[in-house]
């Protein structure tokens, strides 16, 4: 018999977070002019603002956070530096950090990897039912055809977060929810100061440091 007044307690999912490390920093540089990011706070973000008001609440399991580091013997103190960068975020508990290549060419530096770090983490991760949800951060449509295969082969719900002028349509279209990193999220995950970014950007460009 139900109860008046009486709230069920809410039902956990398991959770897990993917996050494109050079979308958010590129977002972050081009609106802030660094890339001072408290990663501790957004992944809290991003674990609980799908769920406000909702009847279920997700439980996270883990955070992955994707980027590229230049090889050692290749730039000493550019490697000291994004080590560094690298290190800070992965002080958070709950925060693992993946990394590819920085690769040097004619026009800069280039991530090499990352992306397929990525997919085969979300992957791998959902056959093996790590997870029931996916949470995701990035815009890049060579995206897509992860997400369609991690929800339509796997069975698993993807809820991405992004930046509204950079993102795929295609990938917009393909979360099961969508989220935008709005100002008022930006602005409270902003560390406060100026610190280096580490490398560069997606695209190429000239290291940051």
């Amino acid at each position: 018999m139900a109860q008046y007044g009486f709230t069920p307690p809410a039902a956990f999912r398991p959770v897990m977070v993917f996050i494109d490390g050079g979308y958010v920093r590129e977002i972050f540089r081009e609106k802030f002019g660094h890339d001072s990011i408290d990663f501790h706070r957004l992944v809290t973000i991003m674990n609980e603002y799908p769920f406000r008001g909702k009847s279920i609440q997700g439980e996270l399991l883990r955070a992955y956070y994707y980027d590229a580091i230049v090889e050692q013997t290749e730039d000493p103190h550019l490697f000291s530096r994004q080590q560094a960068y690298f290190d800070n975020i992965e002080k958070s508990p709950d925060i693992q950090v993946r990394l590819g290549r920085l690769i040097r060419t004619h026009a800069g530096y280039r991530q090499k990897g990352v992306d397929v770090l990525l997919a085969i983490d979300m992957l791998s991760m959902a056959f093996q039912n790590r997870y029931e949800i996916a949470i995701f951060l990035g815009g890049d449509d060579d995206f897509v055809d992860l997400i369609d295969a991690v929800k339509n082969s796997a069975g698993k719900r993807v809820f991405g977060f992004y930046y509204p002028h950079r993102i795929s349509r295609r990938l917009f279209n393909s979360f099961d929810q969508r989220f935008e990193l709005d100002e008022n999220i930006l602005n409270s995950i902003k560390k406060q100061g100026d610190h280096s970014a580490p490398g560069t950007d997606k695209k190429g460009g000239n290291a940051r440091f």
